[in-house]
């Protein structure tokens, strides 16, 4: 923050200043995303980090230090893992498709009567959850409970910038660093499946 005075800050773990709403560019931090799998040594949590400038995310990272995976990515300059450039998968498929779940949803959306139960994943972190989709291992990962800046926007930039597609559920695309940091929904996708996704999950559709 001290070489950089005139960017803004918002956390997880800060009291919000709305002064950020006056800057041009702000840090987003969440120092550690999907608490309970750690505390439970599941290595299943993420720091994620990014810049957003005008509402969009400009660089993002995604640090799972128990894998020792480091996801980044810089605006129009691709998604690496590691150093290396990754991309989203080609799963076209619906019947095949991986899908990304929070462990709570799992139950209490139930995605695994929405899917195939045995494509169904769950996992905590939505951040480390966005980079895998970013990485091709998985094929979409949705969230139907509202996630905030420092959950999404480092992993959204490493979605798009993998080739694949985040916005709502509802096809919304999602702005940073508005007055109230949060989105009701989020959906991720490789891309192909996305339509197909939003017409799945429409009841969940808040916005």
């Amino acid at each position: 923050m001290g070489a950089r005075p005139d960017y803004g800050w918002l956390s997880e773990e800060s009291e919000d200043n709305q002064q950020r709403l006056e800057c041009c560019r702000i840090w987003v931090v969440d120092p550690i995303d999907g608490t309970n799998s750690y505390l439970k040594g599941l290595p299943e949590f993420a720091v994620s980090v990014a810049l957003i400038e005008d509402g969009v995310a400009l660089m993002g990272a995604v640090f799972n230090p128990a894998r020792d995976e480091l996801f980044e990515a810089v605006k129009g300059g691709g998604a690496r893992l590691n150093g290396d450039i990754i991309s989203v998968s080609a799963c076209a498929d619906l019947a095949q498709m991986k899908i990304l779940a929070s462990r709570s949803e799992h139950s209490e959306a139930g995605w695994p009567e929405r899917f195939h139960a045995d494509n169904v994943y769950a996992m905590s972190s939505i951040a480390y959850k966005l980079a895998l989709v970013s990485d091709g291992r998985f094929d979409s990962a949705a969230s139907a409970w509202p996630k905030a800046d420092w959950d999404i926007c480092a992993g959204c930039l490493l979605v798009s910038e993998a080739g694949g597609i985040i916005t709502s559920i509802a096809g919304n695309q999602l702005i940073f660093n508005q007055e109230r940091p949060l989105h009701p929904t989020c959906l991720a996708s490789n891309g192909h499946l996305h339509n197909v996704l939003m017409e799945e999950l429409s009841d969940w559709a808040k916005k």
